[in-house]
């Protein structure tokens, strides 16, 4: 019985000095919202595809053609590659809340592969038609 009274301050001073390590992430200036967040990553995995489809076909390897194709999209959103990161960062310190963002882009890129399929397949039955 005395071992367990002599065990039970150890165990009190233990766990109170227990904390969970996470950083304390400030929030970004601008503050993306959740869905133009999304549009933006979406956005930016069809660059990261572009890319990889040109490094496949030996086509623009260069830094620069990468550089190029992700200034597109910062353009396209008036936003820069830091405020970007910025977001990122912020977002992913809220993982459920990334996690509903990244299951938006998801969904978006479903959409849009499910729209290509569609037109592929028109454009095809046209093409025997006219055949």
């Amino acid at each position: 019985m005395k071992k367990v009274f002599l065990l039970l301050p150890f165990f009190f001073l233990l766990f109170s000095c227990y904390h969970e390590n996470t950083e304390k992430v400030q929030e970004p200036d601008p503050l993306f919202s959740p869905g133009k967040m999304a549009d933006i990553l979406t956005d930016i995995q069809l660059a990261e595809a572009v890319i990889a489809r040109n490094r496949i076909d030996k086509k623009h390897t260069e830094k620069a053609y990468k550089d190029s194709v992700y200034r597109v999209v910062f353009e396209h959103y008036g936003i820069t590659e830091k405020q970007l990161l910025d977001n990122i960062n912020y977002y992913n310190s809220k993982p459920k809340r990334m996690e509903k963002i990244y299951d938006k882009v998801l969904s978006n890129l479903s959409r849009m592969q499910t729209e290509l399929e569609v037109k592929m397949k028109k454009e095809g039955q046209e093409e025997k038609e006219k055949e």
